[in-house]
């Protein structure tokens, strides 16, 4: 493995190193990206991802796994992901896909306005792509305009596809950095993620950016979990201070989070001839926006309006209640039917499908909880 002495400052990112970490002051930065990465390259993960960059070095094949693994865990991902690239097995198809035909692709994984974005950002490397070619971004900052990619995903995709050092921050790696350093403060407290960000860009490995920040993931998914991390098998052990004073139960602390928000809210199913009424949800929506499903009410001061919209519906018959959560907003649902005869007119762009084809037209668990309580009553 190749690799360089440096003289980082971790506080500074330059400089003599500072950092107090046991037996000598000095923070062993080569020795902590050699472990890392002999680590690494012992035991990662086989994901389909990985194998399929290795035989075609192809970004597009990160690229779509770094997107659907934003708020989605590996084992969740994994099917959706080998059914999308059969659907769609290059950026052209995603650029010449409409929106409803990806998201019935990805039917589960929720938080599906990435996936409206992944199209916008295909067509956009395919329409700065010359004749037969295509043009991938070509370093970090390239990565931040296409649409849906922030900060990791940028850094992610630019270390590996690009050997860029460009170092992530994702949960997983804020925890292992606050660890290694010893930080017991809240993981999303704004001073704790400045601190780990100079420590990442000092630690990075130069030659191997890809390798360190999927080791440095893959460590905190794997031993340095948030209860009960695996310190006898940590690579990292011997330069982590939580580890050495006993005080990874500390390092971080639970993130603060924001109160919830108590939410009341109609499912409205709209029955007429024996058909049920789906709507597409627009931008203006509070909740599931860019979805199609049961057009929403919410609850407000002078009654209940259409979610997005100023049009209010007549009060159908209540066929149950149950509880739901999106981010911190915390739902409580009632359940109701609607003759379409007299609902149509309220709800835009609203469509008409045969019972038997309401599951398969939906995509969000709040739409499909209320088609559970509906179905036994239609």
């Amino acid at each position: 493995m190749r690799t360089r002495s440096c003289s980082v400052d971790l506080e500074r990112g330059q400089g003599p190193l500072t950092c107090p970490t046991p037996p000598t002051g000095e923070f062993p930065v080569e020795e902590f990206r050699t472990c890392l990465l002999e680590w690494y390259n012992a035991y990662k993960k086989r994901h389909l991802w990985r194998l399929l960059w290795a035989e075609h070095r192809n970004p597009y094949h990160i690229w779509v796994s770094e997107i659907m693994l934003q708020q989605t865990v590996i084992a969740a991902m994994l099917p959706v992901y080998e059914r999308f690239l059969e659907r769609f097995p290059t950026v052209q198809s995603v650029a010449d896909s409409t929106e409803d035909e990806l998201k019935k692709t990805v039917k589960g994984l929720g938080y599906y306005r990435r996936f409206a974005l992944l199209r916008k950002g295909a067509q956009k490397i395919v329409e700065a792509s010359p004749p037969l070619a295509v043009r991938w971004p070509r370093n970090y900052e390239e990565w931040l305009q296409i649409p849906g990619v922030g900060d990791y995903t940028a850094a992610a995709m630019s270390s590996i596809t690009c050997n860029e050092a460009a170092p992530v921050l994702d949960g997983n790696v804020i925890r292992v950095l606050a660890r290694i350093f010893d930080q017991r403060m809240p993981a999303n407290d704004r001073s704790v993620g400045t601190f780990l960000k100079l420590k990442s860009r000092a630690l990075i490995d130069p030659f191997h950016p890809g390798d360190f920040n999927q080791g440095m993931m893959e460590i905190g998914q794997t031993i340095c979990r948030p209860l009960q991390p695996s310190c006898h098998v940590c690579p990292l052990q011997n330069v982590c201070l939580a580890s050495s004073r006993e005080s990874t139960h500390l390092a971080p602390l639970p993130k603060v989070r924001k109160a919830a928000v108590p939410v009341k809210l109609r499912v409205n199913i709209i029955e007429q001839a024996g058909l049920i009424g789906l709507f597409p949800r627009g931008q203006g929506a509070k909740f599931l926006r860019g979805t199609q499903g049961f057009p929403l009410s919410l609850r407000k001061t002078e009654g209940y309006s259409l979610d997005g919209y100023e049009a209010r519906l007549a009060e159908g018959k209540p066929l149950g209640t149950f509880r739901h959560h999106i981010t911190q907003h915390k739902i409580e649902a009632e359940v109701c039917l609607l003759n379409g005869s007299g609902s149509q007119a309220n709800v835009p762009g609203i469509r008409w499908v045969e019972k038997s084809q309401v599951s398969d037209n939906l995509m969000s668990s709040l739409d499909l909880k209320a088609w559970r309580i509906a179905h036994d009553h239609l």
